[in-house]
């Protein structure tokens, strides 16, 4: 529930002051998708007695360095496969400000979530660096105004920065972040082994 309140002289004129609860969940995992996947099934809510349906998308540059890391994360998820649904494969787009520069990459990630249906009681997980971070959780910001969104960042800066923060933004006019929003994560997961 969203706090208010308002005062006025004059009948034709209010200025109401309102509040919106946020909850920022961060969590500090060793191993996120494996002996530590608990912590993020119990971030992921259920929704009208339906598993939690979940759209993952990941930094390209992860599988250069960790080809197993889709598998790890397919397998994570299905390991709880009566409380959560995968909604479609695991999605990967590039890292860096390329992912950032282009609309055919937000285009892609909003299409994803309307092809698989995802609504604001629905999750999309991001793995990667700062700029993927941003553009996803700008796509899931504004995709029925606001899609579950929860980070995993997999450096030290996208931890401190895009992957903690509340800002989402892509660039546009060939101006850094000049479209964004301010939409605060269901949940961020600082994981040791994603580093």
């Amino acid at each position: 529930m969203s706090e208010f309140s308002w005062k006025s002289d004059d009948p034709d004129r209010y200025d109401i002051e309102f509040v919106i609860p946020m909850v920022h969940r961060l969590r500090f995992t060793r191993d996120c998708f494996g002996d530590d996947f608990a912590v993020v099934a119990n971030l992921l809510e259920r929704s009208n007695s339906q598993p939690a349906r979940v759209q993952v998308w990941l930094d390209e540059g992860l599988i250069s360095s960790n080809g197993e890391l889709p598998n790890l994360i397919e397998a994570a998820l299905e390991s709880q496969h009566d409380d959560i649904e995968q909604v479609g494969p695991i999605y990967t787009l590039p890292g860096g400000e390329e992912v950032k520069n282009s609309p055919g990459f937000v285009n892609e990630v909003l299409d994803a979530i309307n092809r698989g249906n995802l609504d604001r009681r629905s999750y999309v997980m991001v793995v990667g660096g700062g700029a993927v971070l941003d553009m996803v959780g700008y796509a899931a910001a504004v995709a029925h105004r606001g899609v579950r969104l929860i980070r995993f960042p997999t450096t030290t800066l996208a931890q401190g920065d895009s992957g903690v923060g509340v800002k989402n933004a892509v660039n546009w006019f060939g101006k850094k972040n000049w479209k964004g929003t301010f939409a605060t994560p269901w949940a961020v997961i600082n994981d040791q082994r994603l580093l």
